[in-house]
Parts: structure tokens; C-alpha cells; sequence
């Protein structure tokens, strides 16, 4: 049995109501904020694989220059902590939430912490906590650059 071509469009604008339906009943209240921005992210916009930290209950052993949520103070202590590397001109998944950022393909490397706004020259291996409210935009240079800002 055919269809007529009345038939046809009928079941066409049918379908396409059912999907536009399904599609605005998906769609978030506000889509400004859809997808969530994530916290503790890395923005890798160097060449470089940069390394993360995303946590400090094990692994080896490593240096953290800052300690605090966004403490521009150095307070260097040794932790065990959890590595994952970042590769270059990539970001961290908006699910996972790191703590700190550092690099190892240059002595240092600069860190500028929006709530402040001064650089500070940081040694290479040594890593940069920051909270889980902030994200660590990495910048290539001479030496990578890193500001860290506050997403909400």
C-alpha cells in the first residue's frame, strides 16, 4: 500500500514535531551555562605536555610551591601525589578536577593569579595548587605562562 503525497508530508511534519519536541524538552532552562564550564580544569595552549595534579592522597613524591586554594606565597612542602599529563593544545575533561599544574621542559615557568594580579617566576617540577573553583590557563612564550582564575 502507497502512501499519497499528502500522506507523506502528514507523517514528515509528524516526525519532525515528535523530534522538535523531544530536542526542546533537552535543551537546559538557561543555555548560557550549558555546558557546565567545569572546575579545576588545565588548558594545555602550549606546545609542551604539561603535568597536573589530581590529588595528594598517593603516588611519588613531588614539590608544591603554593599551598592553600590560591596562595601566592611560597610555601613549598613535599606530598605524595597523583600525576596526569596533559598534552599539548588540549584541556582537561570539565569531570575531572585537578589541583595544581606545573611544567618540566623549561627551568621555570610564570604564574599569575587573577585575585591579585601579580606573575610570579616559579621553578620547573615544583607545582602550582590551585582550588576547585579555579582553572589554570597555560599560554606558550619564552617560558610557558599559567593564569589561574576563578570560574564561579
Amino acid at each position: 500500500m502507497r502512501m499519497s503525497l499528502k500522506g507523506r508530508g502528514a507523517a514528515i511534519a509528524l516526525g519532525l514535531a515528535v523530534i522538535g519536541t523531544s530536542i526542546t524538552l533537552a535543551t537546559p532552562a538557561s543555555a548560557t551555562h550549558w555546558p557546565p564550564p567545569g572546575e579545576g580544569r588545565i588548558i594545555n595552549h602550549t606546545g609542551r605536555t604539561l603535568v597536573g595534579l589530581t590529588g595528594f592522597d598517593h603516588g611519588k613524591g613531588c614539590t608544591v610551591w603554593n599551598w592553600g586554594e590560591v596562595e601566592h606565597k611560597r610555601q613549598s612542602s613535599r606530598k605524595h601525589c597523583d600525576r596526569d599529563h596533559i598534552d599539548p593544545h588540549t584541556a582537561t575533561s570539565r569531570f575531572d578536577d585537578f589541583d595544581a599544574v606545573t611544567v618540566q621542559s623549561s627551568g621555570y615557568f610564570w604564574v599569575n593569579f587573577e585575585d591579585n594580579g601579580s606573575w610570579y617566576k616559579v621553578p620547573a617540577h615544583y607545582y602550582v595548587q590551585f582550588g576547585g573553583r579555579y582553572n589554570a590557563d597555560c599560554y606558550s612564550g619564552p617560558h610557558v605562562t599559567c593564569k589561574i582564575h576563578k570560574v564561579w
